[in-house]
């Protein structure tokens, strides 16, 4: 069973203060016992950093991650088809961008990492902050986040002007956090499902509760391929 969570941080944290706290108070420093007592903090960095921070679910992607590029975009493809015929949106695209930790907490810039229906190459090459746009906000607020072009406030923040260039053609974004699995509404987010069109939210319905819902739906069964 893999430990993960805040406890670990936590503990680690804890060791780590008491550490420095004994080896400046007691050692003066000695040397013996500062290594006594730093290299376990070490050991607990190393192992939060494998086991709980690079999440197993990001090792697990990248070592199948030729065959997730193969398997991913047919699945995609179904998942836009469904969305499609389910709430009659006549044109819809998805991507999904995997949420990486570092190991002093910080998330990674988001990036697609897999999509279907047509992305350009200067779509695919953009990066995004956490809690900027609306991917790196559902990231950070852990639900979804739609966006109306006709609105246009809040998804747009933090963008740079290449980025609002790119994405000009879109009028309407829905952003749902994938978490891992049997983790929904945790901290756990593994990677952001992205729905976008160049239709308005008008015909795309993103802002409606079902079509969220079942935008959630998929983000669990995309967790689970993931995983």
């Amino acid at each position: 069973m893999v430990v993960r969570g805040k406890w670990t941080s936590l503990i680690a944290l804890v060791y780590g203060v008491a550490a420095l706290v004994v080896s400046i108070v007691v050692a003066k420093p000695s040397s013996a016992l500062m290594i006594g007592l730093v290299a376990p903090v070490v050991v607990v960095a190393a192992g939060m950093y494998y086991f709980d921070i690079y999440r197993p679910t990001q090792i697990a992607v990248a070592a199948n991650m030729a065959a997730l590029q193969k398997q991913m975009p047919f699945f995609l493809g179904l998942m836009c088809s469904y969305m499609m015929s389910n709430f009659a949106i006549p044109q819809l695209r998805c991507n999904i961008m995997l949420a990486r930790q570092n190991i002093v907490f910080h998330w990674k810039p988001l990036k697609i990492d897999f999509y279907a229906n047509n992305y350009g190459k200067a779509e695919l090459e953009q990066s995004y902050r956490y809690n900027a746009g609306c991917c790196g906000t559902a990231l950070a607020e852990k639900g979804p986040i739609y966006f109306d072009s006709a609105q246009s406030q809040e998804p747009y923040k933090g963008m740079s002007a290449t980025q609002r260039t790119v994405t000009n053609h879109l009028k309407s974004i829905l952003s749902i956090p994938i978490f891992a699995p049997g983790e929904v509404g945790s901290t756990t987010t593994i990677a952001i499902l992205n729905f976008d069109s160049e239709l308005d939210i008008n015909s795309t319905h993103f802002d409606k509760l079902d079509v969220q819902e079942s935008a959630m739906k998929i983000a669990g069964l995309i967790a689970s391929l993931l995983s």
